[in-house]
């Protein structure tokens, strides 16, 4: 893989979301910088809705139009490569979403403006892929 990410940024205690962030990614792997992002919300790369959640955010940061419905875009492309049931794709993104603010809620909610309970799904994919999109696209 060819890309490079500034790794304390993502680990470190500072949000990915900071507007203060200062370095830059220069890549040509998008679905790359979409690992990465989707491992700083705290989500462990060992659950099956890891992989998943990495696929569908780096297709609608390509294509935003498979963002909405969420169901009948992203999922149904990424169900179809990966082999799997739009509605299994779809429980186990959710039950990564889960684990990730069940075992790290404070690492998971600084990415929404709004304390509260856990995000939907479509919710947490759509933050993430706008800031893939501010991330990958800025910089190329």
């Amino acid at each position: 893989m060819q890309y490079s990410i500034p790794v304390k940024s993502i680990f470190s205690d500072t949000s990915v979301f900071d507007p203060a962030l200062t370095e830059t990614i220069q890549s040509s792997n998008l679905e790359g910088v979409a690992m990465e992002l989707v491992r700083s919300t705290g989500i462990r790369p060992n659950l099956k809705g890891y992989m998943y959640l990495v696929k569908v955010v780096s297709r609608c940061a390509e294509d935003q139009e498979l963002l909405f419905p969420l169901r009948a875009g992203a999922y149904k492309i990424v169900s179809l490569e990966c082999g799997v049931s739009v509605s299994c794709l779809e429980r186990n993104i959710r039950t990564a979403i889960d684990q990730a603010f069940f075992s790290t809620p404070d690492q998971l909610r600084r990415y929404f403006a709004y304390p509260g309970d856990k995000p939907y799904a479509s919710e947490f994919i759509a933050v993430l892929v706008d800031r893939l999109r501010q991330l990958y696209f800025e910089n190329l």
